[in-house]
Formats: structure tokens, C-alpha cells, sequence
């Protein structure tokens, strides 16, 4: 990675008296931002039928990474030809930008991600990914840079920041520090007495300083780190100030605090946040079918060292499981189940009546098998996933990475019960070598109280807002699904495999699929409508995004939209295809494996901050990269369907054009 030595990154460690967090009170914060309309996605190359990934063998070795019968050229020429064409294309010196994270992935593509820098500064929200094919072509690009000074016109980058500079106030570190505390309620002061001490780099080469304080009036156990940088404004101009990442009990998190007004101008929650909306309709039925007896189910190339670590607890080298009836931060020490014995493993007993018990001290009995169930769930994704491109370089979650590329030490930590809260999942994604953390709860909207760790389909939702959230802009830059139609969709990918996942055989494309149901009242699910590709059970479509006085006001409602269309895709593909039972063989010819494959494959494609056109589109070019276009009028006629069509467009956060026309060559 490029040294911005300029950059000033602190570090502040705050270990101030009492234990107690002095959030004065539960305040909400959603993520918001800049819209940044003038953010681009193009596809550059043609691929169909008429482009042609030559493979370099005729056969997949057994023991091959999949898809990797399909020659790629090296990571290092991918990123010369991704960085030679951003120069070219955006007029970009060697100081104009910084190389957060490239991956080589399947299909002999080469994923680039780039960060703007303005004056030697980043760009918090300036974000690039370039997609370049084997040859070296570049396929696609995404942008969000805001234009340089050849290209500004009457308004040059340096006349933007001098006038931001000449109306600003001075805030220092701590201040921006101080404006977000107060902003998520904490009672803070401006007195607070700093000192700074050199301590250590980052891994991007910042210099760090460690600052300690007694009297910042609240108490912090992480590491915040701030850095001077600038932020893209809706008017697509610049604003300077310093980006803040944050952490406390419950919240992590990064936000933009301007100089000029001294107010938060963006917020971006790493966690991806499901506290459902429940229909009070009535009691919800039992897990459906017992539980059984699964045996050896690691998979030898996503975990070569299996899933459980040398001293036979829930803890492995992709997941950390542990209850959280505290609702604090701390893990290590955190109760979890041992293996009975050298031949059952982690079989231990559930009586229903006590897991749908009425008080959450009922809970606690089952929390073996509560435990069992959110590792066994948590490592299974990690495996399937790994078959479906989130792979180390891709920036998945794993201690040790085995010498196959991106950062290590970032195993998920899954919490049981978590005491903090009811009602509600959630995952935290910080960047690529920092632990995410899942956080289950227990629900108690009706009678008795559920276990969310005992519902697999919740379970995969949030562990699926972590690939999304990291390939999304690459496994550096973890802030691309943060508000608008780029949150509802981080939602509806959650939805979408959490329901395909679940699907066999036998099902059809009129069966309705409820998400969440065992923790609903009823049995109804979390969502407005249950799954379906029948208009009349599930109407939902573009048109109704963000729509007033609709159900569709927030990000889960509206990723429903998101992963409807989707699920179209995916039937229209199973129907030509057919279903393969085995969902870690990532087939190119069975409808249910490529519909993953192609979702996958276009979250690395599309842009930083994506909306539902672009994110479509990716999804295309993911099928003419991989089948050479075979399947586009499967595809275009699912996301017509649901208004995503030919001529669909959108425009702006409040404007937006459902359509439902195909292309000229698939009518």
C-alpha cells in the first residue's frame, strides 16, 4: 500500500474512572449521508457471447479452489492496468488516490479498489473499484472521486478547500471526538485535559499518536481513531474535517465531522441492525422438524483446520461463540459449550418447553444447545460463502489466513442471548483484519420468549450483511452499504440468501417463504409481504421504494423490494437450470448455485454506494463475464418483473422510475 505520510491518524485510548457507559439516555442514530448523484457505474468492455475466458485447463483438479480451471494473469498486472486506466480516465496523478485493497477472483477477473486524496488527505467517501478481465481489459468501473482541478472547470479542488478553510472554525481531534459523543448522547465536556504520546503505525503507514484523558466525562474501552480527511457533499464539493471511528458497548462506527460547522455531516454504522418489525397476530409455531445429529460437516478448503480450535469449545479459527448475558463488550472469558465426548461432539439436549419459555432466565438452560447451533450456523456460512468468491484475499472472516492473501485475526465473535437488548440481530463489520461481531437476542414481542440463536434463516441474514459489507468497495472500505438504497439492499441480501438457503427440491416459486417466522407472532415473519413470486400474495415493487405512506419507509422493508426482485431472478434461473442439492459445488449450470454465484459476484462488481439499477446491472455483467451472457433474459425478465426494467432509473434519493419493459432482445 502507497505511504500518505501526511496524514495524521490518532489514536485515542480513554481509560477514564467508574465502568459505567453515561449515554444520558437509549438515543437512536441512523446512518446518513451525502447522496453523491454523481456517482458513476460503467461497463466498459463488451462480454457475451462474443468475449471468451479462455481456460488454461481442461478439467477442475479435485482439490482446485473452484473455478479455478479458469486461467487469470497476475494480481499485479490486474492492478497496473486498473490503476493505468483511473490515471487515464480521470486525469488522476500518483497523489491523487490510494490503493485500499485488490483481490484476483474467479473467472480470471481482478477487483481494484481505490481511495481518493485531495492535498495529500483521504477522501472519506471518494471511492473507487475498477473490474478488469484477464486480458487486462478493463470490464467496468465505479466512482464516487470528486473531479480533479483539470476537470472542475471554474472550480478547481484547491478553491473549494480554501473556501471551506476561510469560513471554518479549528477543531482539534478531540473536539470532533466531543461534537459525535454529544450527537449519540453522551454527556461530554470541552474541558478535557489531553496529552499525546507516539505509539504505533497503522497499517497504512499514518503516523499514531495514543491520547489519555481523565476528565472527557465518559468512559471508553476502544481505540478510536481519527483522521484529518475531507468528505463529498451532496453539491458534489468538498468539506474538510475529521473522520471518527467509534466505538463503545453497542455502537462501532464511523462518522464525518465538519470544520466549518462543527456538526456530524455523516454517520456510517458498521453494524447492520435487524430488530424486525413483528405483526402481534399471535403465537409463533415450533421449530420446524427436530434437530439432528450432523456429522463432519467442515469443509476441508474453506476451514483446513476444521472448526474447532485445540480446546474443544465453540471457538474456532472462523468463529468465536460465547453467551452475552451481560451485554458487554467482553468475550474471552465468556461461558461456552465443551464436546460431551470423544464421539457425540457438541450434542447437548433441548426441551422445547424451556427453550419457549416465558422469562429470560429459562433461557439460560438451553444455552449449550443455543451455543451449538449459532457456531455450527456461523462456520457453515463461512464454508459456503468461501465457494462463492468470499475468500481471505475477498476479505472474509478468519484468525489465520493460511498465507492466502487479506488481513487475519477477524473470526467472528457470535454472541448468545446478548443481554443488552431484545427483539433485535445484529453484525458489526469493521475493515479486513478487525473482528466483526454478531450480537443474537432473545425476542419477547409475544408469548413465549424466542431465542434468536435457534433460527438459522436470522442467523445467515447477519452473517450475510458481513460479505456483502465487505466486498462492497473491497474488505478496506466498509461504509458503501451505509444509507439509502445501498442499506435497504445490504438488507435484502440478507433476506435473499437467508430464504434460498432454506429452499430444497420440492419447493416451488409460489410457495411463500417468511423470514424470521419462529420469532413472530404466528408465524407471520419480519416483513411486510413473505417471499413469493406470486403478484398477489407479494406486490412489491421498485415503484414502492421509499414510497410515502407504504410500509416501505425503512431499510428492511425496502431490501424486501430488493430481494423480491432477486428472488424472480432466482426461479426464472432454477426453472431453465434445475436445483443442485449441494450448495458449496458453486455449479455454473444448476439454477440455485449460479443465482448465488451471480449475487456474489456482483457485489464485487458494483460501486461504492450503490443503488438498485446499478447493483442489477452488476448482476448482469457478473452472468456475461461467467456464462457469456446465457442467461441475460432470465435475468432482465426477474428484475422487470418487479419494476427493475430496461428503463428504470434512479435518479436521485427522492425520485426514482420503476419500469417493466425488457430489452429489444429478450422481447
Amino acid at each position: 500500500m502507497k505511504s500518505v505520510n501526511c496524514i495524521l491518524v490518532i489514536i485515542l485510548a480513554l481509560t477514564l474512572a467508574g465502568s459505567t457507559p453515561a449515554r444520558s439516555h437509549a438515543l437512536t442514530v441512523e446512518s446518513f449521508g451525502p447522496s453523491l448523484l454523481e456517482r458513476t457505474f460503467q461497463v466498459v468492455a463488451p462480454t457475451g457471447h462474443g468475449t471468451k475466458l479462455r481456460p488454461r485447463n481442461s478439467r477442475r483438479p479435485d482439490s482446485a479452489v473452484p473455478h479455478a480451471h479458469l486461467a487469470t494473469r497476475s494480481l499485479a498486472s490486474g492492478v497496473d492496468h486498473a490503476t493505468t486506466f483511473a490515471k487515464e480516465t480521470f486525469n488522476l496523478t500518483d497523489s491523487d488516490y490510494y490503493m485500499s485493497s485488490s483481490v484476483e477472483s474467479d473467472f480470471g477477473m481482478t477487483h481494484v479498489y481505490l481511495n481518493q486524496l485531495v492535498h495529500g488527505f483521504p477522501v472519506q467517501n471518494g471511492v473507487m473499484n475498477i473490474n478488469v478481465d484477464r486480458e487486462g481489459r478493463v470490464l467496468s468501473y465505479g466512482s464516487t472521486f470528486v473531479p480533479s482541478k483539470d476537470t472542475l472547470g471554474a472550480h478547481p479542488v484547491s478553491v473549494l478547500v480554501k473556501r471551506d478553510n476561510e469560513g471554518s472554525v479549528t477543531l482539534s481531534p478531540v473536539q470532533a471526538l466531543l461534537i459525535l459523543a454529544r450527537t449519540l448522547g453522551y454527556n461530554v465536556t470541552d474541558t478535557a485535559h489531553v496529552t499525546a504520546e507516539p505509539t504505533r503505525q497503522l497499517d497504512t503507514d499514518f503516523p499514531a499518536f495514543t491520547i489519555t484523558s481523565d476528565d472527557l466525562g465518559f468512559s471508553i474501552d476502544y481505540e478510536i481513531q481519527v483522521t484529518p480527511s475531507f468528505l463529498i457533499t451532496d453539491a458534489e464539493g468538498l468539506e474538510a474535517g475529521y473522520a471518527v471511528q467509534f466505538r463503545d458497548a453497542t455502537l462501532w462506527l464511523e462518522a464525518f465531522v465538519a470544520l466549518a460547522s462543527a456538526e456530524v455531516t455523516s454517520l456510517v454504522h458498521w453494524s447492520a441492525d435487524a430488530t424486525y418489525r413483528v405483526f402481534p397476530l399471535g403465537t409463533v409455531s415450533e421449530i420446524e422438524g427436530p434437530r439432528q445429529l450432523v456429522i463432519d460437516p467442515e469443509d476441508k478448503q474453506a476451514s483446513p483446520e476444521g472448526w474447532v480450535g485445540h480446546l474443544g469449545t465453540t471457538s474456532g479459527n472462523n468463529v468465536h461463540a460465547q453467551e452475552n448475558w451481560t451485554g458487554r463488550p467482553a468475550w474471552k472469558a465468556n461461558y461456552r459449550p465443551h464436546v460431551t465426548n470423544a464421539t457425540t461432539g457438541f450434542d447437548f439436549p433441548l426441551d422445547m418447553s424451556i427453550a419457549n419459555a416465558a422469562a429470560a432466565v429459562d433461557s439460560k438452560a438451553h444455552i449449550d444447545a443455543t451455543i451449538t447451533n449459532l457456531f455450527y450456523w456461523c462456520n457453515w456460512a463461512h464454508d459456503l460463502f468461501y465457494h462463492y468468491g468470499f475468500t481471505e484475499a475477498a476479505g472474509n472472516f478468519q484468525d489465520h489466513n493460511f498465507g492466502r492473501g487479506g488481513d487475519e485475526n477477524d473470526a467472528v465473535v457470535a454472541f448468545a442471548q446478548t443481554g443488552s437488548g431484545r427483539n433485535s440481530a445484529v453484525f458489526v463489520t469493521p475493515p479486513d483484519g478487525r473482528q466483526p461481531v454478531m450480537r443474537m437476542y432473545l425476542w419477547d414481542r409475544s408469548m413465549p420468549v424466542r431465542d434468536g440463536a435457534l433460527t438459522s434463516d436470522i442467523i445467515i441474514h447477519e452473517y450475510t450483511h458481513g460479505v456483502s459489507t465487505r466486498l462492497t468497495g473491497g474488505r478496506k472500505n466498509v461504509g458503501c452499504l451505509g444509507w439509502d438504497e445501498a442499506a435497504a439492499m445490504s438488507e435484502g441480501w440478507g433476506d435473499f440468501f437467508a430464504v434460498i438457503l432454506h429452499l430444497n427440491a420440492t419447493a416451488t416459486r409460489t410457495t411463500a417463504v417468511a423470514i424470521g417466522a419462529y420469532v413472530t407472532p404466528g408465524g407471520h415473519g419480519l416483513r411486510p409481504y413473505p417471499y413469493t413470486t406470486n403478484l398477489a400474495v407479494n406486490p412489491a415493487t421498485y415503484a414502492d421504494v421509499y414510497r410515502p405512506n407504504t410500509p416501505f419507509q425503512g431499510s428492511h422493508e425496502n431490501g424486501m423490494i430488493w430481494a423480491a426482485a432477486l428472488f424472480e431472478v432466482y426461479w426464472n434461473l432454477v426453472d431453465k437450470l434445475g436445483f443442485d442439492p449441494d450448495w458449496t459445488s458453486a455449479r455454473t449450470n444448476r439454477g440455485n448455485s449460479l443465482a448465488a454465484l451471480l449475487v456474489v459476484t456482483g457485489m464485487k462488481l458494483q460501486p461504492c454506494y450503490p443503488n438498485f439499477v446499478q447493483a442489477r446491472d452488476a448482476i448482469l455483467q457478473a452472468d456475461a463475464v461467467i456464462t457469456h451472457g446465457e442467461h441475460r433474459c432470465e435475468i432482465w425478465q426477474g428484475f422487470a418483473k418487479r419494476g427493475l426494467g430496461w428503463q428504470a432509473q434512479a435518479v436521485k434519493r427522492s425520485k426514482r422510475t420503476a419500469d417493466f419493459t425488457l430489452p429489444p432482445e429478450c422481447v
